[in-house]
């Protein structure tokens, strides 16, 4: 799981958002394609919990 965090937030943080959006709608994309869907699910409150700082801005 921490390596899947570490490739996805190293694309940026407006890539971070699109990666959220894509896990909250259920799309399957090749970075996470490997979790089941509890892993999924963790991964998108991880991934939010970490956003939690920039807010709705990736101007930070």
């Amino acid at each position: 799981m921490d390596r899947t965090i570490d490739v996805i937030c190293h694309q940026g943080c407006r890539a971070v958002w699109g990666f959220i959006d894509a896990l909250e709608a259920g799309t399957l994309r090749p970075e996470y394609a490997h979790l089941d869907a509890a892993e999924r699910a963790l991964l998108l409150a991880e991934l939010h919990d970490i956003m939690q700082v920039y807010g709705d801005r990736c101007d930070l």
